[in-house]
């Protein structure tokens, strides 16, 4: 039975009048290839439409890519490679292919574009970077020609692969990873600013050199993987998580630095509290909670403590502590205080975990019955950060270690000139025995921040 039978007859007429538009919009929203094929007037404005064709070599005339279509670089009109395009608008594409024959320029000039999905697959070509933007949601591959971005921001969602020799990539502004899971290869080529915004990971997959910011937001995270990020002389911000796993990070520390009682370089040292900082800002692992790291102090008579300092904020790369020091007639090493017997050298050691570098600090505590002056200098050292980075500080202390005395925030008051009182063998004793239960009890509160910090790292 036929459907006319069913229907009135307007009803069946304004059914097939909605069909017919139905498959015309669906045809509409369909991608398009448009392909550059130059201009017979000589134009290189990629906003006119006789530089582009539907087909590749085609007639020109078509309409200028939109946000549905792929835009692809082979030949202009005449059949040569090299021409130049000039963009000077804003625009939205799905994609852009410059393939492997195409030798001329995408100059942005004053326009951004906007790239979908599709991404960019580059082999040949240039695009050089204007005061406009680019913006690409999809993956970034090259594998050969040049990239020179501008001052403003190149934002990728998807990956980055930029591998062989041919490919060149230069960036002289920031190079944003905005995406979800996101994996960066450049193949070493240095970025002077890097900022990971992936909302789950970013994760290298060859070493990467950053020379001027590396930043990690919130909720982001930054894997290392086994490869070493190179940021030596690098401001690195850690909002987020950065996971080293058997990478690293080569950075140098800024200060290793025995200290007074508000972190500044010591220029007199009483019994008391020792105070000590350290500056590493690749020591941030985890820009949601204040990280620690582990020091040593030794004496030249022997006596060597592990410290452990804490970051000064969530974020601040600075880590700060102090050990008591005292005097004594005999020393119990690792009892959790510094225990000064006469004239004796004391030397602070940083370790980084990951790498093995090192810095140092040294001063010289002397018992006397009174006061004596002191003084510091600040000489420079190898070590610091990470490995192969160099650079670091090395402070040269020479200090008179006095009998206790009273002192506000680290200014001296005149000392007692009392002779030193010395301890009779059975309460040097005891206070050995006090000192190894207090360094025992240290050490397990170490040992327990450790372990969470590594459980934190393998989240």
């Amino acid at each position: 039975m036929e459907l006319k039978h069913y229907f009135p007859r307007k009803r069946w007429m304004y059914i097939s009048v909605f069909l017919l538009c139905s498959v015309a919009g669906i045809a509409g929203a369909e991608a398009a290839n448009r392909y550059w094929i130059g201009s017979r007037t000589g134009s290189t404005q990629y906003e006119n439409t006789i530089n582009w064709s539907a087909t590749q070599n085609g007639a020109g005339g078509v309409s200028i890519p939109g946000a549905d279509d792929i835009t692809i670089f082979t030949y202009n009109l005449s059949g040569s490679a090299l021409t130049t395009v000039q963009l000077r608008s804003n625009r939205s594409v799905s994609g852009i292919i410059l393939n492997q024959v195409w030798t001329g320029s995408l100059l942005l000039g004053t326009g951004s574009i906007t790239v979908g999905t599709g991404g960019v697959r580059m082999g040949s070509g240039r695009i050089i970077g204007g005061t406009g933007s680019l913006a690409i949601a999809g993956v970034f591959t090259q594998t050969g020609g040049i990239v020179r971005t501008g001052n403003n921001p190149m934002t990728i969602s998807g990956s980055v692969a930029i591998t062989g020799s041919m490919a060149k990539f230069t960036s002289t502004g920031t190079i944003v990873l905005d995406g979800t899971t996101q994996v960066l290869n450049t193949g070493n080529r240095p970025l002077t600013n890097l900022t990971i915004q992936s909302t789950t990971s970013t994760t290298l997959a060859s070493d990467q050199s950053v020379t001027g910011t590396l930043q990690v937001a919130t909720g982001a995270t930054l894997a290392l993987s086994s490869y070493t990020m190179y940021a030596t002389g690098t401001t690195i911000i850690n909002y987020g998580t950065i996971t080293e796993g058997t990478g690293r990070i080569e950075h140098s520390a800024s200060n290793v630095l025995i200290t007074d009682a508000s972190y500044a370089e010591n220029n007199s040292l009483v019994v008391g509290d020792v105070y000590l900082t350290v500056t590493d800002s690749d020591e941030n692992i985890n820009g949601t909670t204040q990280d620690t790291i582990a020091v040593t102090v030794t004496l030249s008579n022997g006596d060597s403590e592990t410290v452990t300092l804490t970051e000064t904020n969530k974020t601040s790369g600075i880590f700060r502590g102090s050990i008591p020091a005292t005097s004594s007639i005999d020393y119990v090493a690792s009892d959790g205080y510094l225990e000064v017997t006469g004239t004796s050298t004391m030397t602070l050691s940083y370790t980084d975990a990951q790498d093995g570098e090192t810095a140092t600090d040294t001063g010289t505590f002397t018992i006397t019955s009174s006061a004596s002056s002191s003084s510091s200098s600040t000489a420079a050292g190898a070590g610091g950060g990470r490995r192969g980075s160099g650079g670091g500080s090395a402070v040269a202390a020479t200090a008179k270690l006095a009998t206790p005395s009273t002192s506000v925030q680290g200014t001296v008051s005149a000392p007692v000139t009392s002779p030193v009182p010395q301890l009779t063998p059975k309460q040097a004793q005891l206070r050995r025995q006090e000192r190894l239960q207090s360094a025992k009890e240290m050490k397990a509160r170490a040992a327990a921040r450790a372990e969470l910090r590594r459980s934190r790292m393998k989240k």
